[in-house]
């Protein structure tokens, strides 16, 4: 008889992976640890995935199936994932994609963890890179201390989003914080103090798609709005809260368009990124719209480095 209050909520949103999704949910349903729902929101696949899902919800109750009516892109995977976290009713929260795959003991470690350290908020783990025929093409490790991952906190991503399981306490992710969202949800865990640990072991394969690039190549937009979640946990830290109810995520999403009005300081940070990640046709873009909104003379040390930038970003390069 399935428990009524599982231990673990294990949530999945999905999108189109036919392919990959039975094997994918397979490794759910396998683990070793059996305390769990499985929360799976169907974003309107057009596909055959919805037919696959609706077979293995009739082989296992612990599975519940949420149908979308729209898809609403990435808005829409985070209005998805909030919707599953305000339904769940485990301890726990457990992340999952839709084309990786468990090992069957990543439940069974990470709860016995978490239970066992009261101190601990969310575990992380490391994870085997798989291609799309299942061979092993790399690994992704990360620090695997919390005063490591401290370190790397407000520089980069310290933790693996599939992997992760959290204390269901009434965190959710925010909508505006494109590419960015589950930064954004640890650095508001973290500035509340709350203890992120990343483990060593390796408990999932994680599938790399030669079409993966499912939010885009905007690396430039992508950083922005990283360093939008950092300004953010330093608001907080500073003043207990953030300006996110202010934020206009157009304001790095349309950066690139030439009719949309920009402020200098964006400008300024988007070309900076340009720069250090050597992205001529993207800094020449963003050059020619600030010129066209401010002028020469707002930018004159842009304009001298846009002459010189690949010399520019051969010397950056060797001394960073």
């Amino acid at each position: 008889m399935q428990n009524k209050n599982p231990l673990v909520s294990v949530i999945l949103s999905v999108y189109n992976a036919e392919k990959y999704i039975a094997k994918s949910i397979d490794s759910v349903l396998n683990q070793t640890f059996t305390d769990f729902e499985f929360l799976i929101v169907d974003d309107c696949s057009t596909d055959g995935t919805l037919a696959i899902i609706e077979n293995k919800a009739q082989q296992d109750s612990r599975i519940k199936l949420i149908n979308k009516e729209k898809n609403k892109g990435f808005q829409g995977y985070v209005e998805n994932l909030n919707l599953m976290i305000q339904q769940a009713k485990g301890k726990y929260i457990a992340k999952f994609d839709a084309d990786d795959i468990w090992v069957e003991n990543k439940l069974e470690e990470q709860v016995k963890e978490i239970e066992s350290h009261s101190d601990f908020f969310l575990l992380s783990a490391n994870a085997i890179e798989i291609d799309e025929n299942d061979n092993e093409i790399g690994k992704v490790i990360r620090p695997h201390t919390w005063e490591e991952s401290q370190k790397m906190m407000l520089k980069n991503n310290p933790f693996c989003h599939p992997s992760i399981l959290f204390r269901n306490i009434g965190y959710t992710y925010r909508q505006k914080m494109y590419y960015t969202e589950e930064y954004d949800l640890y650095l508001r865990m973290y500035s509340d103090g709350k203890k992120l640990i990343h483990k060593k072991d390796f408990l999932f394969y994680y599938r790399i798609l030669k079409n993966s690039l499912s939010r885009g190549n905007k690396v430039i937009i992508q950083a922005l709005f990283k360093q939008k979640a950092i300004s953010f946990y330093h608001e907080r830290i500073q003043s207990g809260k953030d300006s996110y109810d202010e934020f206009n995520p157009d304001d790095y999403l349309k950066i690139f368009d030439i009719k949309y009005p920009s402020s200098k300081e964006d400008l300024v940070k988007s070309l900076k990124i340009a720069f250090i990640t050597g992205i001529r046709k993207d800094y020449d873009l963003l050059l020619k719209k600030a010129l066209q909104q401010y002028g020469k003379k707002e930018f004159l040390k842009y304009i001298a480095l846009g002459f010189i930038f690949p010399l520019a970003y051969q010397i950056y390069v060797k001394r960073s």
